[in-house]
């Protein structure tokens, strides 16, 4: 059941640092079938970036026992690299020193792989986001609808009220200014999506 569940189990005499591991945990790291595995020769296989985090999580259950778990990554012989993930228990003795210590280790590759590409794609949504520009949308008044439907000009009220040369207005700062003066020639069938496209501009 645990060769078919892809776990490799293991077993370890800290005493005598060695290692009884299953085929499947063999197969996992890369080992040969009669190669001796001891805490020593799994560090050779550890990611160099991961060695000293694994090797400080052995030192806190060695002081204190009980349950762990970890994920880090193995480089395999072929150059290849995955990631591991890794439960025990450990068992101390009366005076406090660690004795034993057994669990199982599992190939989370695919699962990682796939995390880092949702954050990859969250951050691209993200920049594509921060760089998009921010429209005010602009509400018809219904004479302007009018103007739409029977297919004529459509000038803005401000450029109406403006005598047909220019929007004015006023900055925050209190500077006056003008804007372009803006007129449309509309078709009956095409008011709809003129509409659309004003809402969007404005």
């Amino acid at each position: 059941a645990a060769h078919a569940a892809n776990l490799g189990l293991w077993f370890w005499n800290i005493r005598d640092d060695k290692l009884w591991v299953t085929q499947k945990w063999r197969e996992l790291f890369g080992f040969a079938d009669s190669e001796p595995v001891t805490f020593g020769r799994l560090l050779q296989v550890v990611h160099p970036e991961d060695r000293e985090g694994l090797k400080q999580v052995v030192r806190d259950v060695f002081e204190h026992g009980g349950e762990n778990e970890t994920e880090y990554r193995i480089v395999r012989s072929n150059g290849s690299t995955r990631w591991i993930s890794g439960y025990g228990t450990f068992e101390l003795d009366e005076s406090g020193k660690p004795t034993f210590g057994r669990g199982v280790s599992r190939d989370i590759t695919k699962r990682k792989i796939v995390e880092e590409e949702l954050r990859e794609s969250e951050a691209r949504f993200r920049t594509v986001a921060d760089a998009a520009p921010v429209r005010r949308q602009r509400r018809h008044r219904p004479a302007e609808d009018a103007d739409l439907a029977r297919g004529g000009r459509f000038e803005p009220r401000e450029h109406q009220q403006a005598g047909g040369l220019a929007r004015a207005g006023r900055s925050q700062q209190g500077e006056e200014f003008a804007a372009p003066d803006i007129e449309i020639e509309v078709a009956h069938d095409q008011r709809a999506a003129v509409v659309a496209l004003v809402d969007l501009l404005e």
